[in-house]
């Protein structure tokens, strides 16, 4: 990939914030949380808004480092090319959910068992990366339980807000697994059993699976039948490459911005917002992780 004055420099320390935080990743969360959290009231106010955009940064940030952190030494025989020390993912770490853990004290003690679940199931995703299948769905869990505490913050949680944050979770589960589809060569070199690695043929076919599930229970929760016409889309990332995961993060953040669309009106501007904002990452991933978009 070609160096310019315009990507991202990942050694600056602004950079390294950026990478180790995924910062391609912030907008679509805020996006389903959006969502997710409209399911309760579609009149969000402001602090409501400024809350649920705080806490997938702070979490995100924090758990991201925390993950780095426990993953170092395999990262290193992966040849990954990530350098950080100690002490910088564990400043970041703090960092991160000191904000997470502000929003928390502003938003109340309802918030405190969504919390608790998104750092445990969270700390036991990365712990379990070489569990096949099981890191996937921890993934997933962990990304449901950040959307309830998002949502928790605009009222008392209610089954709708339940099966939207499951849909998520599933297509999150099936977004992590075309990330370990890309990462398939440094995890064998690193000796990390993710599915991609002991099953390469049937890994694709299980994510696509679960991004079909995940269309299938958004058009059945939200009476959204045309949304069944992006299964296609599904399956594009399966030619991509080493670019698979890039494809399937566009594609994540197309439905997330549709279904919150779909859920609330009020929602428009903040899904137009994020989408693009979300577009405009993919120089910072391609740079992060050396991959084109078609590869």
């Amino acid at each position: 990939m070609p160096n310019d004055k315009h990507s991202m420099n990942t050694t600056s320390p602004l950079g390294r914030v950026l990478r180790v935080g995924r910062i391609y990743t912030l907008p679509y969360l805020s996006l389903s949380a959006l969502a997710t959290a409209a399911t309760i009231t579609s009149a969000l106010l402001w602090h409501h808004l400024v809350l649920i955009i705080a806490l997938p940064a702070g979490m995100l940030l924090g758990l991201s480092a925390v993950s780095d952190l426990i993953h170092r030494r395999a990262d290193a025989r992966a040849l990954r090319g990530r350098d950080d020390t100690p002490l910088l993912l564990i400043s970041l770490a703090l960092a991160g959910l000191s904000v997470a853990g502000a929003a928390i004290l502003v938003g109340g003690a309802r918030l405190i068992p969504g919390a608790l679940a998104t750092i445990v199931s969270s700390i036991l995703y990365a712990a379990a990366k070489s569990v096949p299948g099981l890191s996937n769905i921890l993934r997933g869990v962990a990304g449901a339980s950040l959307l309830l505490l998002c949502a928790a913050v605009a009222g008392p949680i209610t089954p709708a807000t339940v099966q939207i944050a499951l849909a998520f979770a599933i297509i999150d589960a099936g977004g992590n697994l075309w990330g370990d589809v890309r990462d398939q060569e440094p995890d064998t070199r690193a000796g990390t059993r993710t599915l991609a690695v002991v099953a390469p043929q049937a890994a694709p076919w299980v994510a696509w699976g679960l991004f079909g599930v995940a269309l299938a229970l958004f058009a059945e929760i939200l009476a959204f039948p045309w949304l069944l016409v992006l299964l296609p889309l599904g399956a594009m990332p399966w030619r991509a490459g080493r670019a698979c995961h890039l494809h399937a993060l566009v594609i994540k953040y197309v439905i997330a911005a549709l279904v919150a669309v779909r859920v609330s009106s009020m929602l428009v501007p903040f899904a137009i917002i994020l989408l693009v904002a979300g577009l405009l990452t993919i120089p910072a991933y391609q740079q992060i992780h050396r991959v084109r978009l078609v590869s």
